[in-house]
């Protein structure tokens, strides 16, 4: 995906309504039709359906709806069936397991899981232990986490769920259990559960959230050119359906159209192409001039009609980025106050925020957050004078983010450092048998929270996603340096981009929260546009 064809989009979009005639390609007639099931309505690309052809969506099998009974969606991943409660959002499904549907108690007993270049968990995402087939415990495990099967184990055999804090807890008394699985729940959810607000059958028949990433800016180009999504059937390769032919991106602007374009004196980047297809003469050069003078005043470093494309700051491990990120060598109008990165040239560049440098690891551009690495423990977990950090707005933590309590130069003698259950994780930071550092979770760092204080001459909390805290919580031994991140969200895109709009005069509409659309005084758009 290029950085330069993705930022037009979502930044200044015009959508008009799509006329068809006789002699329209077959394929842009067909994929104009959108899968609807029971409440589920207006569903496009990437996603399949029998009424639908494979290569109206990406062929593979993983988007593949199915309408059963003509109410239930059902989408089938890694042979897992599940049910699709919702498709609003961009980029985002809620589904829920098919076999557990308003029945925690399954017949067969696995852990879900998902293609993972296809789907990812949810940024909201908790895990959820289930133990079944379990006697009646003596332990302080809260009473509403229990339930019994009796249809599978009898009326004297149950069932326990608990969150992560929980199970590291009492892991022990639930080994006489004859099975466990782990299964999602978004991060409400469990609140509402563990709160006794909900029950289990709830956060079940609720589901939780998958990311889907195919294709997604690629469509939008491919919308806005008057074209339809589609794919290669035989590559599953990307393609746009446009009233003549397939083409591998979006629709071509006529001839006469390119001309007038090509013979500005400040050409429109080229994904103006993709924008003017549909439009008239006329509007073509009331667009160029609202484009030239409001919105990026022709940015010198955006690739034009015919020209390649010039990536900037592209980190080997990250996708090219668009907007709201940039580096020195984009031009002014395109940077925005927070998201700079520098240090492109290594394989994770930096950012600064709040005066604190961190490595840029991952960046996902549909649900917009990055997972970011403190800098300063990248190389050397001990730390010469270790502060907390802050996040300024716009972002966020994740709710996948975990804390972890580093402790510095703490006396071992005074701790009794054998004493504690859990046990602490011990990191080397000192040559003297006496000093210690180590960290610990939430729950440890709660209990003792006295002892540790007392005996530690300075702490700090690290913020590590779900993954990597499990990970480390489970090791016998500390690490020497910490070069896992967490996830941290952006999502502030459409207040950024509407107020920079109003601000040159234009009026700002939102066919989605996620893509909002500036347009000029005067221009026609198609509000109920099928965004797929």
């Amino acid at each position: 995906m290029n950085f330069h064809f993705a930022i037009i989009p979502i930044l200044c979009s015009v959508l008009l309504p799509i006329a068809y005639s006789h002699e329209d390609n077959e394929q842009f007639l067909e994929c104009n039709k959108t899968f609807n099931c029971g409440l589920i309505q207006e569903i496009g690309y990437p996603f399949w359906s029998i009424a639908r052809p494979r290569y109206c969506g990406h062929g593979g099998l993983e988007f593949e709806l199915i309408c059963e009974d003509n109410q239930f969606p059902v989408i089938n991943i890694k042979d897992q069936r599940f049910r699709v409660l919702n498709m609003t959002q961009p980029g985002i499904i809620s589904i829920a397991p098919v076999d557990i549907w308003q029945n925690p108690c399954p017949q067969q007993f696995h852990n879900l899981s998902l293609t993972h270049h296809l789907f990812d968990f949810g940024t909201t995402i908790r895990n959820l232990s289930v133990f079944y087939g379990c006697p009646l415990l003596e332990t302080d495990i809260p009473e509403e986490n229990r339930f019994t099967c009796a249809a599978i184990y009898g009326n004297d055999i149950y069932a326990y769920y608990l969150d992560e804090s929980l199970l590291r807890m009492h892991s022990s008394d639930l080994v006489d259990c004859n099975t466990s699985i782990i299964l999602p729940v978004n991060q409400n959810e469990l609140v509402q559960l563990l709160s006794g607000n909900d029950t289990i059958d709830d956060a079940w028949n609720k589901g939780f959230n998958v990311m889907y990433h195919k294709d997604i800016i690629s469509c939008i180009a491919c919308r806005n050119s008057g074209g339809v999504c589609g794919s290669n059937n035989t590559t599953l390769e990307f393609l746009c359906f446009c009233r003549d032919n397939p083409h591998p991106q979006f629709c071509q602007a006529p001839e006469n159209t390119k001309q007038i374009i090509q013979d500005s004196d400040s050409p429109l980047p080229i994904f103006g192409e993709a924008f003017i297809s549909v439009l008239t003469t006329e509007e073509i050069s009331n667009f160029k001039n609202f484009w030239k003078h409001n919105i990026f005043h022709v940015a010198s470093d955006f690739p034009y009609l015919e020209k390649e494309p010039k990536p900037k700051c592209l980190a080997s491990s990250l996708p090219q980025l668009w907007y709201p990120f940039w580096n020195d060598d984009r031009p002014e109008v395109c940077k925005e106050e927070g998201f700079r990165l520098t240090k492109c040239e290594e394989p994770h560049p930096v950012i600064n925020i709040s005066g604190r440098e961190f490595r840029v690891i991952h960046v996902n551009q549909v649900a917009y957050t990055m997972t970011i690495a403190r800098d300063d423990l990248w190389g050397n977990i001990c730390l010469d004078n270790p502060i907390n950090i802050t996040l300024g707005n716009p972002l966020s933590f994740s709710h996948t983010v975990r804390n972890l309590s580093f402790f510095y130069h703490c006396n071992a003698t005074a701790m009794e450092i054998t004493s504690f259950s859990p046990p602490i994780h011990i990191f080397e930071c000192s040559q003297s048998q006496e000093s210690i550092s180590f960290y610990a979770d939430e729950v440890l760092v709660r209990d003792n929270y006295q002892v540790f204080n007392e005996s530690c001459r300075t702490s700090i909390q690290v913020q590590v996603n779900q993954s990597a805290f499990t990970e480390m919580i489970q090791s016998i031994e500390g690490p020497s340096k910490l070069q896992v991140g967490f996830d941290v969200i952006y999502n502030y895109i459409y207040d950024m981009l509407c107020s920079k709009c109003n601000s040159v005069g234009a009026n700002c509409s939102s066919l989605s929260a996620q893509y909002p659309v500036c347009k000029p005084a005067g221009f026609r758009i198609l509000e109920n546009a099928n965004y797929s």
